[in-house]
């Protein structure tokens, strides 16, 4: 499986828009032939949920980013 990396997790606002930056050193995944990753499902259907955008950067060997961007406004009425 490898060794251990790091993960960095970031959380800013700019505006209207919530911006939530993960990446991490681990063995990273071939977006091509890994389309059906559960991890991945449940994310994608978070940002669809949140009516949010989502971008996936990995490769194998290279860890993994991924940045979720949402509307600050969607998020406090789903808190209601």
């Amino acid at each position: 499986i490898g060794t251990m990396g790091s993960v960095k997790v970031s959380l800013a606002k700019a505006g209207e828009i919530i911006t939530l930056n993960i990446s991490d050193e681990g063995v990273g995944y071939d977006e091509a032939t890994n389309q059906n990753l559960m991890g991945m499902d449940l994310i994608r259907a978070f940002v669809e949920q949140l009516n949010g955008s989502l971008v996936i950067d990995a490769a194998p060997g290279e860890g993994v980013t991924i940045i979720l961007k949402y509307s600050a406004s969607r998020i406090m009425r789903m808190a209601d």
